[in-house]
């Protein structure tokens, strides 16, 4: 009888232990069926990054300025345009050596020399060369100082300029008007200061030309400028007999 009941528990015993395992087994799958995937999950990260990438390189890209026609390299054409441009000479040379057994060349404009050419112009008046000197003072001002300089020739002094004047008959006559400031200019705007090689280029070839002046004629009036290293020191309209 102890025999069978202790064969009994045994069985017992087995069954319950048969179903703690059954029940352990059935706990550890459903433990692993909700263990998450961590694969998916990294390869949707990566494939972000990846789509993240493209988009910014794409910006840059489209960030970059397109090369207009302006960033373009001139032809040979331009540049020789350019620089004949360049080198042109806005004056001609006055002063200065150039090299040995070289030669410069420089081409000028010339300008043209007329009989209206010996009209002063002052504040917008007119004197003329034979103008009786009252009318010349209405004009000019009151003198600062005359100086007789002979019995039939006087000189006038005015702020910038000189007048010298000669009697004929009862009448005393403008026979010379000298600028002497770099205030007064001429009618076409030549002026004391400025080189003497710039006159043919406003009035060209001068009448006469000598070692100290340039000579612009027209019947017995004269329009002089004096230079003196190439440079205007005086400028003087001159009435001859």
């Amino acid at each position: 009888m102890k025999k069978l009941l202790a064969a009994v528990f045994a069985v017992i015993i087995a069954l319950s232990a048969a179903s703690c395992g059954n029940q352990r087994e059935e706990q550890t799958q459903d433990v692993t069926d909700y263990i998450p995937r961590t694969e998916p999950v990294t390869d949707t990260t990566e494939k972000t990054t990846k789509s993240v990438k493209v988009e910014v390189e794409t910006v840059k890209k489209t960030d970059k300025p397109e090369q207009t026609d302006a960033a373009e390299k001139p032809t040979k054409a331009e540049e020789t345009e350019t620089a004949t441009e360049t080198t042109d000479a806005t004056e001609p040379p006055t002063q200065g050596r150039t090299r040995p057994n070289t030669r410069l060349t420089v081409h000028v404009d010339k300008g043209s020399f007329s009989k209206s050419d010996l009209t002063f112009i002052y504040g917008g008046a007119e004197i003329d060369l034979g103008d009786e000197i009252e009318d010349a003072i209405a004009i000019l001002g009151d003198e600062e100082g005359v100086n007789e300089l002979s019995k039939s020739r006087t000189e006038y002094d005015f702020d910038e300029l000189t007048v010298i004047t000669r009697k004929s008959g009862d009448k005393e006559l403008v026979e010379q008007i000298i600028i002497n400031s770099d205030e007064i200019s001429t009618s076409k705007n030549a002026v004391i200061g400025m080189y003497a090689t710039q006159l043919r280029r406003i009035y060209g070839d001068p009448t006469r030309l000598t070692g100290a002046a340039y000579v612009y004629s027209s019947g017995n009036k004269s329009l002089i400028f004096y230079h003196e290293d190439n440079v205007v020191n005086e400028i003087r309209y001159k009435l001859t007999q």
